[in-house]
């Protein structure tokens, strides 16, 4: 959760702030890892946006997007 102190409050009152949801079934294609849209470790492919958890997922698809395209849709 998010931490925010407020204004008003002598700057003393934290409140947690709720996580936003994960975005249904997004998942890196790479490692499986749970993602967002708001994820900066994003690739266009065939037309659609494809998030990842990190740059170094991103790599890896982007070197070989077959591969794990493949593999997604063998799970699926």
């Amino acid at each position: 959760m998010d931490m925010q102190t407020h204004p008003g409050h002598d700057g003393h009152a934290v409140h947690e702030l709720p996580t936003p949801p994960a975005a249904e079934g997004l998942n890196d294609p790479v490692c499986g890892m749970t993602v967002t849209d708001q994820s900066p470790h994003v690739l266009e492919h065939a037309g659609a946006p494809i998030y990842f958890c990190s740059a170094r997922c991103k790599g890896k698809f982007a070197a070989n997007p077959n591969q794990y395209l493949t593999a997604a849709a063998a799970v699926a």
